[in-house]
């Protein structure tokens, strides 16, 4: 088995992401921080454009998703989603993000790291992009956490 993390997603995988996105078993651990980025940025929509899925909110229109995709011999399988967008000049705000529970911090793959790792990616990405200083995360145990950019 191999994890990819990859910006695209093909349309086949449509269930699996609405899945993550909207019906996943642990999003009742961050019930709040689902519904501060809802009204701030909108509600998540999953749009195909035939070959491939796009994530749009209702106020900002289409977003920048990053994908964790499980590949082994009999099956490729998203197993997390991460959506996000630049909500100022000189941020970036994590919106969305949603992990398999077999890949969650209490499942039997939690040695995976997949929620870190989506994490650590954006920081990446918003390290090459210029003026961007901050990352905001509104999920987690305080309403939200600012995380440095640091060059």
């Amino acid at each position: 088995m191999q994890i990819r993390y990859t910006s695209k997603l093909a349309s086949e995988h449509l269930e699996e992401l609405q899945e993550l996105m909207f019906f996943n078993q642990n999003q009742h651990q961050v019930v709040s921080g689902i519904v501060s980025s809802i009204e701030k940025f909108g509600e998540p929509v999953v749009k195909s454009d035939g070959s491939t899925l796009r994530i749009h909110t209702s106020l900002l229109g289409e977003v920048q998703s990053l994908f964790a995709v499980e590949e082994n011999a009999e099956q490729t399988r998203p197993i997390g989603v991460m959506v996000h967008a630049r909500s100022a000049p000189d941020t970036l705000a994590l919106l969305h993000i949603g992990v398999d529970e077999d890949y969650a911090a209490d499942g039997p793959h939690a040695d995976e790291m997949v929620t870190m790792k989506l994490i650590q990616r954006l920081i990446k990405v918003g390290s090459q992009i210029k003026d961007v200083r901050r990352i905001i995360v509104l999920y987690g145990p305080k309403d939200s956490t600012e995380i440095p950019i640091r060059r």
